[in-house]
């Protein structure tokens, strides 16, 4: 940018821009939201006034902010109030249990206690728990426990006098957790919903998290509105991306820098393409709305690369987790992003390794091969399935290791620069945000991690030694430790 622009705040450390035209600079001068100036730390300082800030300094690292670009927020509001059994948190049952049971002898008899994140491949007992084992760690209480993938639950006897519903032997149900009662799955209340989501907005800015995307389909049209409120009354700090069920939901003329409907989210069910999704596609794609199409394996990769072939614009793939090659050049050549998750070779490598034939390995979220075809790759958690932590995600992209320290396919690693694009401007890109978010460039967007650490500089495994300094949105600190 050429001439004076006085600044708001200056950014001093290594700045990573993202920017092919300047990949590197010393410094940056921000002014009403905006960056104004990348460059030298001489010629950026020349921009301070007295009312200037400046943040950062040597040993710093400055990157765009994070784009989670695949997270449920009001799923993840659910979490942060319930009990955590994942397998970083309980190795046995017992384990299990006794969280349970530490949880009822806090709450007064008749109140619900409802767990989640238990998977029982990772359990010792390699089992289900079962009703009985949840009557005896709270008898007093109606307990949900929710499976990791949230397609199964078991629940108590109490539970199910609860629902009125006849008790099931075991307790476990299958049963999506989006369509169970609200009693079962905990909405929170109206009263306590902002606290709750101002909370988890904190978090995810110690994370370097200034935008996410929700791409929920089944949601419906009240938490879409929730999430507008929430964003409109400074609850959530981030910038928001709604991907919706439908065209239909859409609000007209009330999208903003902060909270829009970017697009339509669908699914593909492993057992193929249910009926009215290619006309749903058709549909949202002529009238603007960017795709989301969730297909995680190869028959529903096929099913979405053959609606993307068939409608006008550039879409997304969610997850993409076991993707051959050939898959991988049709995405390619249909313009795709495949919003994926490195993150999960960590958590659930393990079971992928008992579950998915060795010699499919290597298509298990085969990141550098889906580069190489020439796809763009967008990062994100997939919170509350896994935790929404950005260096994990660029962490694993790196190593591909599971819980058990084995590497899965290693020719699929990524070094950190690709990785860091990826929860960057792959995510700015997947949004619809590639002129505003992404990028350290003048014109765009001040939203800023600033980090203790270059990851695109240190092994993949020292990653974790990197924290997050600050994080700037629109030009303000939003969170600094």
């Amino acid at each position: 940018m050429h001439g004076r622009a006085d600044a708001d705040l200056i950014v001093v450390g290594r700045v990573l821009t993202g920017d092919p035209r300047c990949p590197a600079a010393e410094a940056i001068a921000v002014s009403a939201g905006r960056i104004v100036r990348v460059g030298e730390t001489r010629d950026v300082l020349a921009e301070r006034t007295g009312r200037t800030r400046v943040l950062g300094g040597p040993g710093t690292t400055v990157v765009p902010g994070f784009v989670d670009a695949h997270l449920h927020f009001l799923a993840l509001l659910r979490r942060s109030r319930e009990v955590d059994c994942s397998a970083g948190a309980c190795a046995t049952i017992d384990d299990l249990l006794a969280r349970i049971a530490d949880a009822a002898g806090d709450r007064p008899a008749g109140e619900w206690i409802r767990g989640f994140g238990y998977d029982e491949f990772f359990l010792a007992e390699g089992r289900h728990p079962n009703r009985g084992e949840l009557d005896r760690a709270a008898p007093r209480n109606p307990v949900r426990l929710l499976h990791r993938t949230g397609h199964a639950a078991v629940l108590s006897s109490l539970a199910f006098a609860a629902l009125g519903r006849a008790t099931v032997a075991d307790g476990l149900v299958h049963e999506p957790h989006d369509r169970l009662p609200p009693i079962v799955t905990g909405e929170p209340d109206d009263r306590d919903v902002a606290d709750s989501a101002a909370a988890e907005s904190s978090r995810l800015l110690r994370r370097g998290i200034t935008t996410f995307h929700d791409p929920t389909a089944d949601a419906p049209a009240d938490s879409i509105d929730l999430l507008r409120r929430l964003v409109r009354g400074g609850s959530i700090r981030q910038r928001v991306r709604v991907f919706a069920g439908s065209i239909e939901e859409k609000a007209p003329g009330d999208d903003d820098a902060f909270f829009r409907q970017a697009g339509v989210k669908l699914v593909v069910p492993e057992s193929g393409e249910p009926a009215g999704l290619r006309e749903r596609a058709v549909q949202a794609a002529n009238a603007g709305s960017r795709l989301a199409i969730h297909a995680v394996e190869p028959a529903a990769i096929s099913v979405a690369l053959d609606v993307l072939r068939s409608v006008p614009g550039r879409h997304r793939v969610e997850h993409a987790s076991l993707c051959p090659p050939p898959l991988a050049a049709g995405l390619a050549e249909v313009g795709a992003t495949v919003v994926t998750h490195p993150a999960f070779l960590f958590e659930f490598g393990d079971k992928y390794r008992s579950e998915v034939d060795a010699d499919q390995w290597p298509w298990l979220y085969p990141l550098r091969s889906l580069l190489a075809a020439g796809v763009r790759l967008a990062f994100g958690s997939d919170a509350p399935i896994a935790s929404p932590h950005p260096l994990a995600n660029i962490r694993a992209a790196g190593e591909r290791r599971t819980r058990a320290g084995v590497t899965i396919a290693a020719d699929e690693k990524i070094d950190g620069t690709a990785a860091l694009a990826a929860h960057t401007r792959g995510g700015a890109s997947a949004g619809g945000d590639e002129t505003l978010l992404g990028r350290i460039a003048p014109g765009f967007a001040a939203d800023l991690a600033v980090l203790t650490g270059d990851p695109t500089e240190c092994p993949a495994e020292e990653i974790g030694g990197i924290e997050i300094q600050a994080t700037v949105i629109a030009g303000e600190v939003a969170w600094e430790r």
